[in-house]
């Protein structure tokens, strides 16, 4: 017969050495969880990323702490190899964990796949997406710049103005301003507006000296010279890159650059460039601001030819199919609030020799408030609307190119 403490002594061992056993068999799925993880790791560091999926999906199946799931799922994502199949697990992801604290990270780096991929639209739709749930944050000032940039890339450049406008309106972080300015003169100078493009690269170099494209801006400033037959000017923008920028790409470019040019290059002196510096003339950022707002305002009305009668004494107009509504390219050499004041302009400055201008009703997208414009056009192309541009300028005539909508309904 056992005795009671000899019983109580035996559960006592029982339960101890189940205790033990239990904690053997959760170390050893401990350890072949950690051990899944280092060989997942050491196959991505290999740059076998499939191989570094399979462990990865082999060890989340060991663990069930949410956060770390969550977190190789987007490491997953991140080091997916093929685009296609990228794109699904950010998007699985970002379905899986909509509140997710890497939700925004996540959306940025899809769209940054996208953009990668030469997905341009896609990449647009992702960073506005972005840019909705973001403001306040880092991510949305990124997303902003990076749909102009595209924009850019896709010759809208209305669009891309607008986005740029609305991160200089809404930061002052050094380096996207820097970057806002330098991506305005590459609008610029893509129209052929040099002296636009000549004054935004004056200020990215001038005002942001330490930021990333800070030397690309002096680069570009050094072609906008070059194409507007300002060698000397060239040159002294090659010797400031030199000095300031020694090691950059853009040194060793300006410099390939300058051996090209040294024929045109009469005299050996360097004229003075002046940079413009912001911070110590607000009322030049205030100017050039109030300007690029009141473009932007007007290339987002509608022209409107519905209301134009043989009253408006319009001139030279263009015939049209009034079945049909087109996007076309004009060129703007006055906006007016009165009728009499378009038909003084008009006139003018086909007393200059200014061919088949004339002025036309314009009334707002938002309001029916009727204003006119001074234009000459449509052009079939950018490049013809270009051309006339420059010898407008060298006339001393101040214009803007606008993309205006025909509304015929």
């Amino acid at each position: 017969m056992i005795r009671p403490i000899t019983k109580l002594f035996s559960i006592f061992i029982f339960f101890l050495s189940f205790s033990l056993f239990a904690e053997n068999s959760i170390d050893n799925a401990n350890k072949h969880s950690i051990l899944l993880y280092k060989q997942a790791l050491n196959y991505e560091n290999q740059e076998k990323f499939n191989k570094a999926i399979e462990f990865y999906e082999k060890h989340i199946q060991t663990i069930k702490n949410k956060d770390l799931i969550e977190k190789i799922n987007l490491k997953i994502a991140r080091i997916t190899p093929e685009y296609k199949d990228a794109v699904k697990k950010y998007k699985d992801f970002l379905s899986s964990y909509p509140g997710s604290y890497f939700k925004f990270l996540a959306r940025y780096e899809l769209a940054c796949l996208h953009k990668l991929n030469g997905k341009y639209n896609e990449a647009i739709e992702e960073y506005r997406l972005l840019s909705k749930i973001s403001k306040g944050t880092l991510y949305w000032q990124k997303a902003i710049m990076d749909i102009a940039l595209l924009e850019y890339k896709n010759d809208k450049y209305d669009s891309a103005i607008r986005n740029i406008n609305n991160v200089l309106k809404h930061i002052d972080d050094y380096e996207e301003v820097g970057k806002a300015y330098y991506l305005l003169g590459k609008i610029m100078l893509k129209q052929g507006l040099h002296e636009d493009a000549e004054r935004f690269f004056l200020i990215c170099a001038g005002s942001f000296p330490q930021s990333s494209k800070a030397a690309a801006s002096l680069f570009e400033l050094m072609n906008v010279y070059i194409l507007t037959g300002k060698y000397l000017e060239a040159k002294r923008i090659a010797a400031m890159i030199s000095q300031l920028y020694a090691d950059s790409p853009e040194n060793h470019e300006a410099s390939q650059l300058l051996k090209k040019i040294s024929n045109n290059i009469k005299e050996k002196r360097i004229l003075e460039v002046e940079l413009i510096n912001l911070n110590e003339d607000h009322k030049i950022e205030e100017k050039f601001m109030k300007k690029l707002r009141g473009d932007l305002k007007l290339s987002l009305l509608i022209y409107d030819i519905k209301n134009l009668t043989d009253d408006d004494n319009r001139m030279d107009y263009p015939t049209t199919n009034t079945n049909q509504s087109l996007a076309n390219i004009y060129i703007q050499l006055g906006y007016f609030s009165t009728l009499e004041t378009a038909k003084r302009v008009a006139k003018k400055y086909k007393d200059l020799g200014v061919n088949n201008v004339y002025h036309a009703k314009t009334r707002s997208s938002k309001n029916t408030k009727v204003f006119y414009r001074v234009i000459i056009g449509p052009f079939n192309t950018k490049k013809e609307a270009n051309k006339e541009l420059i010898e407008l300028k060298e006339k001393n005539i101040e214009s803007i190119i606008l993309e205006l909508t025909k509304s015929y309904d």
